[in-house]
């Protein structure tokens, strides 16, 4: 009887390796500590890694641009960091004047190259509020982009690139 248990000693009446004989050959069962011991790139497939690690990095830039995008909504223009010197130095790179003279306070004086300047004049269609919510969706997205093209990088350095594989490298 060395194939099944018996229903007396509190099993089930069939031994699963027994009833496997992939499992009965290696020596595993499905509880067994060996069945586990295999990567979990192995026992998930890939495509269910690939959406695991892309609602990752959805939940946390999702949390991290709803928590900036309601700080910001307070009201309170000290929140939204050095975005009103951008905006201003824009307003007036628009307005044809020195942008070297923007800024809220002489400790917030525009000192960034012409470029982004002009790179956030389209903003200035819109209020500052509203200019700061557009740019923190635009910078969480580039990010983002960013965050995946690091892992690709990396696993092309590393020899190990499988397209497989980058979203879940990109969540680490």
């Amino acid at each position: 009887m060395s194939g099944a248990t018996s229903p007396e000693a509190g099993g089930s009446g069939t031994n699963p390796a027994a009833s496997s004989p992939a499992l009965a050959r290696a020596g595993n069962s499905p509880t067994s500590p060996a069945a586990s011991d295999a990567p979990l790139s192995e026992r998930l497939p890939a495509a269910t890694l690939k959406w695991i690690a892309i609602g990752g990095l959805a939940a946390i830039f999702g949390y991290f641009l709803v928590y900036h995008f309601l700080h910001q909504t307070k009201g309170d223009r000290s929140r939204l960091g050095d975005f009103p010197t951008f905006y201003i130095a824009a307003q007036y790179a628009v307005a044809h004047r020195d942008i070297y003279t923007a800024g809220t306070s002489p400790a917030m004086m525009y000192v960034y190259p012409p470029l982004i300047a002009f790179a956030y004049s389209p903003l200035t269609l819109v209020n500052e509020r509203h200019a700061a919510q557009i740019s923190l969706v635009l910078n969480t997205l580039m990010l983002f982009g960013s965050v995946k093209l690091g892992a690709r990088a990396i696993l092309r350095r590393l020899d190990a690139h499988r397209p497989e594989t980058e979203w879940a490298v990109a969540f680490l």
